[in-house]
């Protein structure tokens, strides 16, 4: 038995695009819990449009702090 899957030729170029989605801190500094940010989230609105235009649908993988954005909400909200 074949552990791999064989596709025919007329399948085509197939991939999937995970965005890993996380919130900023800084690396030098001891981890903390509550020592974090996520100043970046506006940033998925001109992602997502790029993606969309390239005709793209990528699958978002985030962590509680983006979970727990109000504004993180609001824009993957509107990409479902």
């Amino acid at each position: 038995m074949s552990s791999t899957i064989a596709f025919p030729e007329s399948f085509g170029t197939r991939m999937a695009l995970f965005i890993d989605t996380e919130e900023e801190f800084d690396w030098s500094d001891s981890l903390s819990r509550n020592d974090h940010g996520v100043s970046a989230v506006p940033a998925l609105r001109d992602g997502q449009a790029m993606f969309e235009a390239a005709g793209l649908a990528p699958c978002y993988l985030v962590d509680t702090p983006i979970l727990n954005s109000t504004q993180a909400i609001e824009i993957l909200g509107e990409v479902l």
